[in-house]
């Protein structure tokens, strides 16, 4: 059975997105999951192989509508987790600049922005479980009130991101100069991000048939969705080879001297005191397992609990 044009593109993409989900996990590998926006890489990508492979396989079974459910699904949501990379970055620009002396208030911003895109990319897959569910009843797929929610939530919160890096751009000199790189890949990615946005309001938003999701003018997804999505990707992984190896700047070498200090005053607690107990060494698998539960959905909520909590 030969491929037709949107099977195509769906074939390109995943000889796209299976190197950069490695990519992607080598990145938040080597920098120390200092941010999330390394291993929104590796989410997108898994997202749209996923999505690309369930339509290779509905042309198989062109009766089933789970198929088209699900793909349609990957197309929907994957808008959020490039804004999460974006919020991501600033976030990790916004460390290096604030290190110990970062507000609460600033760290209370970022979380507020990523609620929104988690709140956005749940409402588009519901919304894409019941367009799904429209597709058995009358034979079309139409985005309901829950998606256009989930799309107005991912608008609100591209708004909002432009804010905050309006904002760390002009604090920006204060910044280790590699991670200015940064803002700047922020910066370039906020034009194709705008594109796909504008796909989705279009998508979701509207009852042109041009941008339905799984009948829709594939032309026009290829420009407005395919392709940005790809550009921006790849402006991530540039900034992440970017940062290099040495994952270490001037704030984060001295709280590693500070640490030390600490460490060698204990040690001479102990002397004095005659104390024996043996330090106890946390093993590493379970160590980079709570690092990377930290930086999923639900890691993320279980932290912001206990930070409330704690104030």
């Amino acid at each position: 059975m030969a491929l037709s044009y949107r099977d195509g593109i769906a074939v390109a993409e995943l000889i796209c997105y299976c190197p950069s989900a490695i990519i992607g996990i080598y990145l938040t590998l080597v920098n120390e999951f200092h941010t999330t926006g390394w291993l929104d890489i590796f989410l997108f990508s898994a997202i749209r192989i996923v999505g690309s492979a369930i339509q290779l396989e509905a042309k198989k079974h062109p009766g089933t509508t789970k198929f088209y459910t699900i793909a349609s699904i990957m197309n929907s949501i994957g808008l959020a987790p490039l804004q999460a990379g974006s919020l991501g970055l600033l976030n990790r620009l916004s460390e290096n600049i604030g290190g110990k002396n970062r507000s609460q208030a600033e760290k209370s911003i970022f979380r507020l922005v990523q609620t929104v895109i988690i709140a956005g990319l749940v409402l588009g897959v519901v919304g894409g479980i019941k367009a799904g569910d429209n597709i058995k009843e009358n034979g079309t797929f139409a985005i309901g009130s829950l998606g256009k929610i989930g799309t107005g939530l991912l608008i609100g919160a591209y708004a909002a991101t432009l804010i905050v890096a309006a904002n760390l751009y002009r604090k920006v000199s204060l910044a280790n100069r590699k991670y200015r790189n940064l803002l700047w890949a922020v910066v370039a990615a906020a034009f194709p991000l705008a594109v796909r946005l504008v796909y989705a309001i279009l998508a979701t938003l509207t009852d042109d048939k041009n941008f339905n999701f799984i009948t829709g003018n594939v032309t026009a997804w290829l420009c407005l969705a395919v392709i940005p999505e790809a550009l921006v990707i790849l402006i991530y992984i540039v900034a992440g080879f970017s940062l290099g190896r040495n994952r270490n700047n001037l704030k984060e070498d001295d709280d590693v001297i500070i640490r030390l200090g600490e460490n060698q005053t204990n040690v001479s607690a102990q002397t004095t005191g005659q104390s024996s107990t043996p330090n106890r060494k946390q093993n590493p698998v379970v160590s980079t397992a709570i690092k990377i539960f930290n930086m999923t959905i639900i890691g993320h909520i279980v932290q912001g609990i206990r930070g409330r909590s704690r104030g």
